[in-house]
């Protein structure tokens, strides 16, 4: 078993769903927080001077959605055929893709908000409805178990709600998705 080291700042962003697969494999793993006081120092010593960082065996792999996609290659998690797999990829994707218009560095705390409740008020519900279609009657979202798709989507989902509440607007979130976070 390789010696891993998970190198990300002391919260959950895009590090959290590599702790997910880490704690559903039952995979022991270094969680190295950074503090941001200590980030401009450390910044230039990474590859493309971005985190999360997985070192493995003192190798550094760099991108969340590819240290996950390394993970779960060899699980369930990442889809139990080809097929699965290209539908699991496709669905954090689509998700990642939401996620990154997110406006996690604007300073401006107007803008921030501002950006926040249009994508919030325009681009989830439909995002949302997407994703409920897709599911149609279906339990998992991609195949018959869990995999690395419910994982991510339950972070994007959360990440939706914690907005949402932070700008104090109304949610038009289904309480299915709201109660799916808890």
């Amino acid at each position: 078993m390789p010696n891993y080291k998970l190198i990300y700042f002391n919260m959950r962003g895009r590090a959290e769903i590599i702790r997910y697969i880490f704690a559903y494999l039952d995979i022991k793993y270094e969680d190295h927080r950074i503090e941001q006081a200590d980030w401009p120092e450390i910044k230039s010593t990474l590859p493309f001077g971005k985190i999360p960082i997985l070192e493995v065996d003192g190798l550094n792999l760099h991108q969340s959605l590819a240290i996950a996609r390394y993970l779960t290659r060899n699980t369930d998690l990442a889809g139990k055929t080809e097929l699965e797999q290209c539908q699991v990829d496709a669905i954090v994707d689509t998700l990642d893709d939401f996620m990154s218009r997110f406006p996690w560095a604007e300073k401006r705390q107007d803008i921030k908000n501002q950006i926040f409740k249009e994508l919030l008020t325009c681009d989830a519900p439909p995002l949302l409805q997407n994703l409920d279609t897709y599911l149609g009657e279906n339990e998992w979202l991609i195949g018959d178990s869990f995999t690395a798709t419910a994982q991510h989507h339950r972070r994007v989902l959360r990440s939706v709600s914690l907005a949402w509440e932070k700008i104090k607007i109304q949610s038009v979130v289904s309480t299915e998705y709201v109660s799916f976070l808890h």
